[in-house]
């Protein structure tokens, strides 16, 4: 039987009573990484979580050189807080 699970987190949670280890065949992550102060652990427990052949599909906005700064200031102002501003080349 296949299943979609949708969990959203607003704010830190302790999943681990909520989600048993390595249940899920793929996670996906949408722009999401880029605002958290601490991403590694969103990616930690999505290793937790993620089968062992399992699938992680997380786009995030990538800040590329000559990318207009006003989206970026708007977004800011409105109240979406970007911790992490990464180019192509690390991701």
């Amino acid at each position: 039987m296949k299943a979609f699970v949708l969990v959203e987190v607003e704010e830190e949670l302790e999943l681990e009573e909520l989600i048993e280890d390595e249940i899920f065949d793929v996670v996906v992550i949408a722009n999401a990484l880029h605002i958290m102060p601490q991403p590694e652990k969103a990616l930690n427990e999505i290793h937790r979580v993620l089968k062992k052949d399992g699938i992680l599909f997380a786009p995030t906005f990538v800040y590329e050189r000559g990318y207009p700064k006003l989206p970026i200031w708007l977004m800011e102002k409105a109240g979406f807080k970007t911790y992490h501003k990464w180019q192509s080349e690390e991701l």
